[in-house]
């Protein structure tokens, strides 16, 4: 009897026992500091010179129209009272929002999402071997993070699952010397972040949207890392965190030099279908990663939707023509109500 496919496996979402223990860090703004001004000064140098922000369909232009339109609009006029303000407070103003999980005005109920938050830092233990949560713990003064209290720091609700992805990619990437790592749609930096720590990762890139690129140039900036933004080919630096805007010219884009690994998380499939296809023919014929591994949708959470149409990770099928699918699983953490699977690829061996 030939069996069809009718439901989709979900990590199951509960109260966690331990969520009493466990406050959520204040809903207060903070002022700039003197780092934050410094950022944001080169970041307005960033926008004289690179001057557009362009979309390019998808979630993701809906999300900057709408959910984030006043930081679009502080970024094309460099209003810079008002970019020192959100940078500050990065996760608690609409320059995160989609960034984030959840976004921290979206959040109900406290009880709920110290569980979601908690439920995640149990997968970390489980399947990454966290042992203390310093390790994974944001400082108040980077972003003004929001999450659960630890100390003087802040867990926050996707931390868990970059700590994850990052040993596992560690665990991928174990027996080269000198690697480098490309990210696409970093998010604000999270797991870069991460791994910059990793002295076996020499050189990291990150492609994303222009704006993008400039939340993460804070975010690791402020966190002490080694950043260097991109405007030209000759501005490429080994053992550096290079960020690189999807709208710069094709011969930019297309030369990014050769990395071991392409990760992604989430995004892929928020994307249009052409940009999608773009960025796999870049990884099929320009990057050639030993490895693909991307945590992405695997069914459609909104089927008839006319705005929020993603494209499943069963059909990447760009990737099949290069790449075999070594495995498939469900992803252990929260979110997308437990449509996110991920997906690893190994280049065929010619």
């Amino acid at each position: 009897m030939k069996i069809n496919q009718k439901n989709y496996a979900k990590i199951e979402e509960k109260i966690h026992i331990s969520q009493s223990k466990f406050k959520l860090s204040n809903k207060k703004f903070r002022s700039p500091d003197r780092l934050d001004i410094e950022i944001v000064k080169e970041i307005t140098e960033i926008i004289k010179i690179q001057k557009k922000i362009k979309n390019f369909g998808g979630e993701w232009e809906y999300l900057n129209n709408v959910k984030k339109s006043d930081f679009i609009k502080s970024l094309k006029n460099v209003e810079i009272d008002k970019l020192y303000f959100k940078f500050a407070n990065l996760f608690k103003t609409d320059a995160s929002y989609g960034l984030v999980t959840p976004y921290w005005k979206d959040i109900k109920k406290d009880v709920l999402y110290k569980s979601q938050v908690l439920r995640d830092i149990d997968s970390a233990v489980e399947f990454s071997g966290l042992k203390n949560l310093n390790e994974i713990s944001t400082k108040e003064r980077i972003g003004n993070p929001h999450g659960l209290l630890i100390g003087k720091k802040v867990v926050l609700p996707d931390t868990p699952r970059h700590y994850y992805f990052c040993k596992k990619i560690k665990k991928f990437l174990e027996n080269k010397k000198k690697v480098s790592f490309l990210e696409i749609g970093g998010g604000y930096g999270g797991l870069i972040n991460l791994l910059s720590v990793n002295n076996k990762i020499d050189t990291i890139y990150s492609i994303d949207l222009f704006e993008g690129c400039l939340i993460q140039y804070y975010f690791l900036k402020k966190n002490g890392q080694k950043v260097n933004f991109i405007f030209n080919l000759k501005d490429f630096k080994k053992g550096s965190i290079n960020l690189i805007p999807f709208n710069l010219s094709s011969n930019v884009i297309n030369g990014i030099p050769k990395c071991d690994l392409v990760f992604n998380s989430r995004s892929f499939s928020e994307m249009s279908k052409k940009i999608l296809n773009s960025y796999l023919n870049l990884i099929n014929k320009k990057i050639k990663p030993e490895f693909v591994y991307h945590e992405n949708s695997n069914y459609l959470l909104f089927p008839n939707s006319e705005r929020h149409i993603e494209v499943i990770g069963n059909d990447f099928y760009l990737l099949n023509k290069f790449y075999e699918l070594k495995y498939l699983n469900i992803s252990p953490f929260s979110g997308g109500l437990g449509r996110y699977r991920e997906f690893v690829y190994k280049k065929y061996k010619l």
